[in-house]
């Protein structure tokens, strides 16, 4: 029975690290996908990728860029990894996008 526990307990503990690790990749390919890395901590930045040309912020003017209908896809990439347990490290990769209608 114990040995049971331990191994719900242990998979729930593993699913909260994926979780919060899809979680905080999310938030930073979003955060990249509106601003770059303008905003972005240096060492989170190292995470993410993106294109400057791709993304709807203008950083030297600090605003957004004006889209012309159909022309545009903006997107962006970011990862996170879990951290390693007895079930193993997971890397997590999430790709957002914007498409101008």
């Amino acid at each position: 029975m114990v040995f049971g526990l331990m191994v719900v307990l242990m998979s729930m503990v593993h699913l909260w690290q994926v979780t919060w690790g899809a979680q905080n990749a999310n938030i930073r390919a979003r955060e990249v996908l509106l601003h770059g890395d303008a905003y972005l901590d240096p060492g989170r930045a190292a995470y993410t990728s993106f294109n400057d040309a791709e993304i709807p912020f203008d950083v030297a003017a600090s605003t957004y860029k004006k889209a012309t209908p159909g022309s545009a896809v903006f997107s962006a990439s970011a990862q996170d990894q879990t951290m390693d347990d007895i079930i193993g490290s997971q890397t997590l990769e999430v790709t957002l996008e914007i498409r101008v209608p």
